[in-house]
Order: C-alpha cells, then structure tokens, then sequence
C-alpha cells in the first residue's frame, strides 16, 4: 500500500474491498431491508467487518469522529445495495452519486473517505453541489492545519493595508480551504496560478467568492508563492450587448467627436447605449438619431420615467427591480439631450424636434431631486466668513451671522445668534 504521509494525515492511493463473497452480498441485502437494523446490529457488523475494517481504520486517521464514520458507514451500505459493487471499486462518478445523495448530512466526510482511498481527486470533489468547501478540508487536513494556512494569508494582507474585518469574511476562508483541496495538500506553496485563475474566472461576477480569490492571488504573489498575480478586473464588455450595430456606430462617432470632459463624455455615451438597448427592444426598425420623432422621443421619456433598476443593462446588480432613482432619470434624459442637441448642430441629422424641450426632466422627477450640499472643513469655511466681514472686500464692516440657529461656529466665529 502506496501511503503519501502529511504530518498527522496520511492519503493512500489504494482502493478498499472491491468483492462481496456470498455471505457478505445476503448480508447487505438484508441490511438494507424495510424495517432492518443495518449496522446497528451486532450480527450486520461481524459480517461485512471485512467491508467496513479499512474504513474504520481510515476514519480514525483523518480523524473523524466514530457518530460520523458510522453515518459514513450507513450511506455507503446502501449505497453498495444500489450499485451491486463493494465500495473499492467505486470510481469518480459513483463517489459523487454518493456524496450528492439527497439528505445526507455527510457530504464532507464520504468526498473525504473517497479522496482517501484515491476513488476520485479533491478537484472532482469541488465539482458537487451544496459542498462545503470548508469543511472537507478540514476533514482532510484537519481543523488546526487549514487554519494556519488562511492565518499566514490574514497575516499578510493586515501588514500590507487590509483591515481587521475585511480579510476575515468567510468568503476567503471557503477560498482558501478549496484551494487547498484542489492541491491536495494543506499548504499555500502546493496552489497554483492555473488552479487559482480557473476558480476566480469560474465564479460569479463582482461576487465575494470572486473578490476572495483576488486577494488570496495578490497575498501569495506578496508572499512570493506566485510569479504574478491576477488581474483587477477581467470581466467581459457587455455594454454593446442587445444594442443595433448602427445605433453603436453614432455612440462611438458622438464619442470621438465630442469635446466635453472625458468622464462626462463617458457616461454620456453609456446612457445613450441604454436608449439603444430600449429602441432595439421597442422599434428595430429605428436605427439611428436621423429616424427619431418627436413621438418617439415622448415615448421614450414616459419609458425612463416608469423604468426600473437593470431594465436597460445586462449585468447582475443589486436592488434589480426596484424603482429608478430620480437622479438615474434626469441623467438618461440629460445624456439624450446633449447626444441629439450635438447630431443636430453638428448637421449629422435633420432637425425633426426640439432635443431640449422633448427631452426635458418632467417636473416630478425633478422634485424628486433633493439638493446635495457638501460638507466644507472649517479652515474653508473660516475663510468664506472672514471675506464677508472684511471692510475691504466691498461688504459691510459689521459680521454678518449666517449660521443655522443652534449650531457650534468656528472658534472665534459668528453664529445665527450673534455669539462668537
């Protein structure tokens, strides 16, 4: 028997029992019956103790308690009955039959048992559905071997910037702990670059499973355990997404020809895109600004005002269905404003309406605007008070209180009340 030490782990790469005698076979027929003990009898145990030996034996190894191996034990009995095989001869995909029995309470310690007896990988383990990642390492390596690991990861992370909370979500522990199984063994040297950027593209967009990744790669590139780490951002472009190549090509002629500020310009241009996702979806057969109406204009105004949260993108965002904000319609209809005001003026397309006065922000969502003060830091505001006092800045000599009533001024400053 072939035996791969681990400090107190030990993984062998032979199978168990791959026969039933006779005697066994009628055994586990009985065993198995409406009604029958299974192994909580005396007689059952005896019989298949060639069966079930190396499992015992396996179990105290990787340190399971003897209530699990038992329950091991039960799902694989009759999980023998069902295939009419002994478990030794189980291969990758009658282990993951079993393992994704419905109801088990198992799951960790059968993959475990399976991965021991090399009947399938770690990386055919993480395969199965409602898998806890977590705890099938530490069934393999145990408890105080998978913690070390995700410490030395928490540990770096703190030194280079990351605070106390935000490397302790369990997202990184389950990140780490399915690395850990997908090596093979519980150390951080055995992950691999492939092995890591597989399971960061694998998982959801803007997910923490997927942020957990990134930082688990750029913490072992720290550390010097891999020669680089991943990407920031690798997702896929979907802004063009459902949007009439014609329509696309005046987006990106405005874009290239306009002179705003670049981030303006930016957001513009994905606003406009938005209107494209609803004309393709509501009237194909307008394509580009120059077969715009005023009527469709209207349409298009009334579409903004009712719309809701992720209507017109194609990305997972939080809060899809709710309401738009008052402020997400006002820039939709602004960004069309400017869009057709510049495609008129700049004679790309004749004159059929008033861009302005069409797509003009209705006065109820306007109302919806609140104002959005910024907060000024008290040297400045210091400085506002004391040009408004100054004899010699055009304004009266005497302080002028512009304080809320009630509210602390600067030091040695005016208030509403007339106290400095």
């Amino acid at each position: 028997m072939a035996v791969e030490a681990r400090g107190e782990r030990a993984f062998t790469t032979s199978v168990g029992p791959t026969y039933f005698t006779a005697e066994e076979w009628a055994e586990v027929t009985a065993a198995v019956a409406p009604g029958a003990f299974g192994l909580r009898s005396m007689h059952t145990r005896r019989t298949l103790k060639r069966l079930f030996a190396p499992m015992d034996d396996a179990g105290a190894l990787l340190g399971l308690h003897r209530h699990t191996i038992y329950r091991v034990q039960s799902v694989v009995l009759h999980a023998m009955w069902t295939y009419g095989t002994a478990w030794g001869s189980w291969g990758r995909d009658t282990w993951l039959a079993v393992a994704g029995t419905e109801g088990i309470s198992c799951r960790a310690a059968v993959l475990a048992i399976g991965i021991h007896f090399g009947g399938l990988t770690g990386a055919d383990a993480l395969t199965i559905e409602r898998l806890e990642a977590t705890t099938l390492a530490r069934r393999l390596f145990g408890s105080e071997a998978v913690d070390r690991e995700v410490e030395r990861v928490r540990a770096y992370l703190r030194t280079v910037g990351y605070g106390v909370h935000s490397n302790y979500w369990v997202a990184l522990l389950t990140a780490i702990s399915r690395l850990l199984v997908h090596a093979g063994r519980a150390e951080l040297e055995a992950i691999t670059f492939d092995a890591l950027a597989q399971a960061h593209a694998g998982s959801p967009q803007r997910s923490m499973r997927r942020r957990a990744y990134y930082r688990v790669a750029h913490a072992l590139h720290g550390m010097g355990l891999l020669p680089h780490g991943l990407r920031r951002r690798v997702y896929q472009t979907t802004s063009l997404a459902d949007v009439d190549p014609v329509w696309v090509e005046w987006c990106e002629r405005w874009r290239r020809t306009s002179t705003l500020a670049p981030n303006t310009v930016q957001r513009t241009y994905y606003s406009v895109l938005k209107a494209g996702r609803w004309l393709l979806r509501e009237h194909p057969s307008v394509r580009s600004p120059d077969e715009w109406t005023r009527d469709l204009a209207i349409e298009y105004v009334a579409a903004v005002d009712h719309g809701i949260v992720g209507d017109l993108i194609t990305t997972n965002v939080q809060h899809r269905g709710a309401p738009l904000l008052a402020r997400s319609k006002a820039w939709l209809l602004s960004s069309m404003r400017r869009f057709f005001i510049d495609c008129q003026e700049w004679g790309w397309c004749p004159i059929r309406f008033d861009a302005t006065r069409t797509f003009a922000t209705p006065r109820s969502v306007k109302a919806l605007i609140a104002p959005n003060p910024r907060v000024l830091a008290d040297d400045v505001w210091a400085k506002l008070l004391w040009a408004r006092s100054e004899p010699g800045a055009g304004r009266p000599a005497h302080r002028v209180n512009i304080l809320p009533a009630g509210e602390p001024g600067v030091a040695g400053l005016p208030t509403r009340t007339g106290q400095s």
